[in-house]
């Protein structure tokens, strides 16, 4: 996956150049660049005049591009009349979230007073991959001023179990994303191999590189369990609702280093879970208890609030969320 693009949001002037980076990373079907350059307009302005600034993240997912605004401001008092075009907070015409809402395939938001906001909305192709059984949220953000990020992450769900792998490559920049890519690519494509012999066979292939932390999960949601297996301080979580998270065990060490042979932990997964992966560059130290409602948002949303409130702004940050739909098993 190729890290994400992020946009900081100030003033006026930065709408401009959040459609202008969002035209030149999506390259898709230009049917929808119409529609990519409204939604992006209207999330832009909103964090200029709502929330006094924010940033927007763009993400490709497939033949779409998924976009993510977080902002600390105020938060939105009542998001169900926002909705409703005509209604404004600040004498506008007020159709902000209702043109979001009708142009793209989804809009979802979270919000909470004095706890800012999070707008998540998809452009492209209305059928989402996999939406029949799956939903996902990811983000994967560079080192502040970097333009190549040394995480990486890869997700299959072409067969049973689905596989889930995130790496973060030691330090920063190309060095550490030629070590994700290699460990990626060995645990992605040995889909056969339980997730401690991936680990173990990434080991060897990572030797000679700046080496790398790992966290690989299958998800069977059939067996309602996963299998997860991680080298290093990449942080795997169950969340079961919004107060119950088991944390998923790693174990020391470091990818084309030195580390044990991996072990691997089999979880309980419960119908409508998350699952959540994500590298150092977030503080594991988080709770969905402290959102009121979270939980039952789309991942990409409980991805977005997460990475705002949770990252450390001196490495890469990457964090992917998983939910299972009903028709998964």
């Amino acid at each position: 996956m190729i890290p994400d693009t992020i946009v900081a949001v100030r003033e006026k002037t930065d709408v401009a150049e959040a459609r202008r980076r969002a035209a030149e990373f999506a390259g898709f079907d230009q049917k929808y660049a119409g529609t990519l350059n409204i939604v992006v307009t209207e999330l832009a302005t909103n964090l200029v005049k709502h929330a006094g600034g924010g940033h927007i993240i763009i993400h490709k997912a497939g033949a779409a591009v998924d976009l993510i605004a977080i902002d600390n401001g105020p938060g939105i008092p009542d998001v169900a009349r926002c909705l409703t075009d005509g209604y404004s907070s600040t004498g506008t015409p007020g159709t902000g979230l209702g043109a979001i809402s009708r142009a793209a395939s989804f809009l979802d938001v979270y919000s909470a007073p004095q706890q800012g906001a999070v707008l998540a909305a998809r452009v492209g192709p209305a059928s989402e991959s996999n939406r029949e059984i799956l939903e996902i949220g990811a983000i994967c953000a560079p080192y502040p001023g970097e333009s190549v990020s040394g995480d990486r992450w890869a997700f299959d769900a072409s067969g049973a179990p689905w596989r889930l792998a995130l790496s973060d490559g030691l330090g920063h920049g190309l060095f550490a994303a030629q070590a994700s890519d290699a460990g990626i690519e060995a645990v992605m494509s040995e889909r056969e191999a339980q997730p401690s012999v991936a680990l173990d066979h990434a080991h060897y292939r990572l030797k000679g590189t700046r080496g790398a932390a790992m966290g690989v999960v299958d998800i069977n949601p059939e067996a309602g369990a996963v299998w997860f297996s991680g080298v290093g301080n990449v942080a795997g979580a169950i969340v079961q609702d919004a107060v119950t998270r088991r944390q998923m065990l790693s174990t020391n060490g470091t990818l084309g280093h030195e580390m044990r042979a991996a072990v691997q932990y089999q979880y309980p997964f419960p119908r409508d879970a998350l699952v959540v992966l994500h590298s150092d560059g977030l503080s594991a130290n988080w709770s969905l208890d402290k959102y009121p409602g979270l939980f039952h948002r789309r991942p990409s949303i409980v991805a977005g609030v997460l990475f705002r409130d949770h990252r450390r702004q001196r490495d890469d940050a990457t964090i992917v969320v998983i939910r299972a739909l009903e028709n998964a098993a």
